[in-house]
């Protein structure tokens, strides 16, 4: 039984990935590439798949596939996009799923296939599923998983919201991203240790709309009463538990409010008690 040996490398957006792998003659293939770009991490020439990252703004790399043993053949999938050479082998990564480089011994009796899957590096800071809720073109509600404000503004980046607004006290307080520190400093000052967990947003956005990314919240434990949230003089940004019309309604109703209101594809949508 023959054994292969190898040695590691890296593979990263500066591009370098390196390996060395003994075929079942005993004599070594050098394999080296180049994937600018995309980042898919430590290389060993005895693992075949990865999975890469592509920076953001990244459309297109350059693969560039070489091997010690002048007879052996490198086979890279997909195919150059511009068919010229000199310029090397150029892949559009829109829309690509996968990119292969293949090895095959001079005999061409014994091959091996590397392949890296792609996906779309994500934003820095946490993921869109912090904010819970479908975001539609205009006005939504949706639901914060709590942390700090930069957290929030991130994540708010990431589903093309462009402002976000808490109710405190029966009043609006607005965070407009990407304006000036004073605009945005009353919001600041309500949340200087963080923002609670599932807290309440409206949101706005000029589009494109996004679908909750986390789907439907599983409830682990049983809340204090059927709506969470303070409820003041005014209007109250609350969340309800669950349920039929009739329960939120007998709900609303014990605790003092008078009126319920929720936003359908960027439009209010009310029930007035009684």
């Amino acid at each position: 039984m023959t054994r292969c040996t190898s040695t590691r490398g890296r593979g990263s957006a500066q591009g370098i990935a390196a390996g060395v792998l003994a075929d079942a003659c005993g004599k070594s293939l050098s394999l080296s590439g180049t994937l600018s770009g995309v980042d898919f991490g430590d290389f060993e020439s005895g693992t075949p798949e990865y999975e890469g990252l592509v920076d953001e703004g990244v459309t297109e790399t350059t693969v560039a596939a070489v091997v010690l043993q002048s007879r052996a053949k490198v086979a890279i999938d997909p195919p150059d996009a511009d068919g010229l050479e000199a310029s090397g082998h150029q892949v559009a990564l829109r829309g690509l799923e996968e990119i292969t480089v293949t090895v095959t011994s001079r005999d061409g009796s014994r091959k091996k296939v590397y392949r890296v899957q792609l996906g779309d590096r994500a934003p820095e800071g946490r993921g869109p599923d912090c904010l819970r809720g479908a975001v539609s073109e205009g006005f939504s509600l949706v639901v914060y998983e709590g942390g700090s404000v930069e957290d929030l503004v991130t994540c708010a980046a990431s589903r093309h919201v462009t402002a976000l607004y808490v109710l405190h006290d029966g009043d609006y307080l607005s965070y407009i991203l990407g304006a000036p520190d004073f605009v945005t400093a009353a919001f600041g000052a309500r949340f200087t240790d963080g923002v609670p967990s599932l807290t309440p947003l409206v949101v706005k956005s000029e589009g494109p709309p996004s679908s909750d990314p986390a789907g439907i919240a599983e409830v682990t434990k049983a809340w204090p009463d059927c709506l969470r949230g303070e409820i003041a003089p005014g209007f109250s940004l609350v969340l309800f538990e669950g349920g039929g019309v009739e329960a939120l309604a007998a709900c609303a109703e014990r605790l003092g409010a008078s009126a319920l209101y929720t936003l359908d594809n960027g439009e209010w949508v009310s029930y007035i008690l009684g």
